[in-house]
């Protein structure tokens, strides 16, 4: 399908992408109209307006910056990360219309070919197939078409500030900056009984706004703005202000200020200054309000991804319920969209619209985008996009991989050195959207990509599958690849539940595939020379590793039971198995607890000591902790044994106490990531390997999710 991009250069492109799958919750949508706004969808590419200096010194940042990746990541890592500017960097849109052609589990009140509107920032973006979660989605009045369906998004913001406005009848309402927000308030302010005053800086705008059925314009710089507003509203002021202009400038809100009458409203919709003057703020003891996009919902993963609505009862007006609202309003025929339109354009030639609205050519209010295409079945909804067409290369010369997953982690991990390693070729990649899967093929040159990772693994061309997906996805892309008899280096945690990793560890084990997890911490240079050292005192050792783990909001997918396992599944199982490597020995007992907070910006369970007895007599103790100070590294590792001890800083430095051997500082962190891969080639080539085995890795993850089990139960004595 052809979908409308950004570059990381602040450019346009349309591309051919996979059309997005259909998840739980979510309704699969055949775009026919969607909605350029001419104001948000372009901000910051309309020219730089930094001084001379200010360039000069934005230049010099960027040369540190780039001196300092090189350093790091090498030249050939920066040449690649610099060609990929040119690649997708993100999604553009946030307002379309269309059909339904398919939906997720759990939707009952959607139908395949019921005509809806949908919302959401990178969601419901200009696409010829979209995937949107049910919140985000609702019918169609019959009188209301496509066309102007595609305004519901933005209208839901006008609507929304003039909900925190809280107008009354026959009230004076001033509305400063009259782009595509601002004409819509205006008309929504006059369907609501008010008498309505306009102002911006064109007066073209002005006279526009005067012809929908404003009652007053004014000219900023040309008009005595204040003055006449105090003449129209004997000298009393405006009611409410709502502020709709784009401008870093105070100048908006101070003038509010000034407008407004004493103990009136001032509503910030748009996205000004607020370096404001306290005297008639405080004088007029003003109301001063910024709403919040369309509504409440907004930014709130429960409302938006899982579809858990708020009572009606107790949030009256929600994002879908603006949503409607304004859907109703334009059947009434109330609000004309339609005049506001500048231009008409086919998605294959939509960043000619941009090129319009970016170069000023004419005065440009909104731009509605056209999807002529209707053969759904065979071209929308396919999957995979480039070529599959791909020769098997014998295994002792280069071996094809694919990522399943490849988000934010395998994009900093596992895809550079895929692109850095010799014998290795990234043939294919799979996420969730067509945009994400068809970034990551361009930045790291996959063959091919696809929103479906079963076509992937049909693939006998692919050997081996990195899986970096979200945690609750492990377990069953795992179990598919081994059945499609795929070699599998499976991120951590190898299981959210334990039934899963006994039943994954069953099967691993009858499987001829390679199988590991990707505890790559055994594998750091540091870890594996204490290894060394260690192996040579055969004693009985103590650990103390203190992980200084930072703030994760509870809302974070990681923090969710059914999604992220939380995080001593999520990320404790890294810990358990370093102990597990040094100490090498069968565990015996398992004690855990987690700290009594009353303050609910701290987790209890983000803040944990777990203590393992093992049966050689070691003991590990992990400290995990949120609460430590930033300035902190995160990962300090002491191993006492024997009348010697040994330190381990950040990957960084080995410390070596009672030894006569030197410590070792590296030039850069190193956790172990490129050693961890070159060992799983070499086991799937047949070759000597010191990859972990499958019992090594299914130990840490029982680990882990017992730990889980055991502060649980501690949690439910507490209380």
């Amino acid at each position: 399908m052809k979908q409308l991009f950004k570059t990381g250069n602040k450019k346009f492109i349309v591309k051919d992408v996979p059309a997005p799958s259909v998840g739980d919750g979510e309704i699969l949508i055949e775009v026919k109209n969607s909605l350029i706004s001419s104001g948000t969808e372009t901000i910051g590419l309309k020219g730089d307006r930094k001084s001379a200096g200010g360039a000069i010194t934005k230049k010099v940042s960027e040369l540190k910056k780039a001196s300092s990746y090189i350093a790091d990541k090498g030249y050939e890592e920066f040449l690649r990360k610099l060609k990929s500017r040119d690649n997708i960097a993100s999604a553009s849109g946030y307002s379309v219309s269309g059909i339904v052609i398919n939906k997720g589990k759990n939707i009952i009140d959607f139908e395949i070919g019921d005509r809806v509107a949908a919302a959401g920032s990178g969601i419901a973006g200009h696409a010829e197939v979209v995937s949107v979660p049910k919140n985000l989605v609702t019918k169609l009045p019959d009188p209301v078409d496509f066309v102007e369906a595609s305004f519901t998004t933005v209208g839901s913001i006008a609507l929304q500030g003039v909900r925190q406005a809280n107008v009354q009848l026959g009230e004076n309402a001033v509305v400063i900056g009259l782009g595509l927000i601002g004409l819509l308030t205006v008309q929504i302010l006059k369907a609501s009984g008010c008498r309505v005053f306009g102002i911006d800086l064109n007066r073209e705008r002005v006279d526009f706004a005067k012809s929908l059925g404003m009652d007053y314009g004014f000219v900023e710089g040309e008009d005595a703005v204040v003055d006449n507003i105090k003449s129209l509203t004997s000298q009393a002021g405006a009611d409410s202000v709502l502020i709709c202009a784009a401008t870093p400038s105070s100048e908006p809100a101070n003038q509010a200020l000034q407008i407004a009458r004493k103990k009136g409203k001032v509503v910030i919709v748009g996205l000004v200054g607020m370096d404001l003057i306290r005297g008639p703020f405080y004088m007029k003891e003003l109301d001063f309000t910024i709403s919040c996009s369309y509504g409440p919902g907004r930014y709130d993963a429960n409302y938006e991804e899982k579809g858990i609505d708020y009572p009606i009862g107790y949030v009256r007006w929600t994002e879908n319920r603006n949503m409607q609202a304004f859907l109703w309003m334009l059947s009434q025929k109330m609000i004309d969209v339609k005049a506001l339109i500048s231009g008409y354009y086919d998605i294959e030639n939509s960043v000619q619209a941009f090129q319009q609205i970016i170069s000023k050519s004419k005065q440009t209010i909104a731009v509605v985008l056209n999807y002529p295409n209707s053969d759904v079945d065979r071209k929308l909804l396919k999957k995979t996009t480039g070529s599959t067409s791909v020769q098997k290369i014998e295994k002792n010369k280069e071996i094809n991989f694919a990522v399943l997953g490849a988000g934010g982690f395998a994009s900093r991990t596992h895809l550079p050195l895929i692109h850095k390693l010799k014998d290795t070729n990234l043939l294919a990649v799979a996420t969730k959207t067509g945009k994400s899967a068809q970034k990551i093929a361009d930045d790291f040159g996959a063959n091919y990509c696809s929103t479906d990772y079963s076509e992937i693994l049909n693939d006998n061309s692919v050997d081996c599958v990195i899986i970096a997906s979200r945690h609750n996805l492990h377990f069953p892309m795992a179990i598919d690849s081994l059945k499609h008899k795929k070699h599998i280096l499976l991120e951590k945690p190898m299981g959210i539940f334990s039934e899963e990793v006994e039943s994954l560890e069953k099967l691993a084990s009858e499987s001829k595939v390679v199988f590991a997890v990707g505890y790559n911490r055994r594998y750091s240079p540091l870890a594996v020379e204490a290894k060394k050292i260690l192996s040579r005192e055969n004693s009985p050792m103590i650990i103390n590793y203190r992980v200084n783990a930072g703030v994760i909001p509870i809302e974070h997918w990681t923090q969710q039971k059914d999604i992220g396992g939380g995080r001593i599944i999520g990320e404790g199982c890294h810990f358990f198995d370093l102990m597990n490597f040094f100490i090498e020995s069968e565990v015996e007992s398992i004690s855990a607890d987690y700290i009594n907070v009353d303050n609910q910006s701290v987790i209890a369970k983000d803040n944990v000591v777990t203590t393992i007895k093992y049966k050689n007599g070691s003991i590990g103790n992990l400290i995990y902790t949120s609460i430590s100070s930033t300035k902190q590294s995160k990962e300090y590792i002491e191993v006492h044994s024997n009348g010697k001890s040994i330190i381990i800083d950040d990957f960084t430095k080995l410390k070596l106490f009672g030894f006569s051997r030197k410590d070792i500082e590296l030039k850069k962190q190193n956790k172990g990531h490129e050693e961890q891969m070159i060992e799983f080639i070499k086991k799937v080539k047949g070759q000597k390997s010191e990859l972990i085995t499958i019992n090594e890795s299914t130990l840490a993850a029982k680990i882990s999710i017992f730990v889980d089990s055991l502060l649980n139960f501690n949690k439910n004595l507490k209380q």
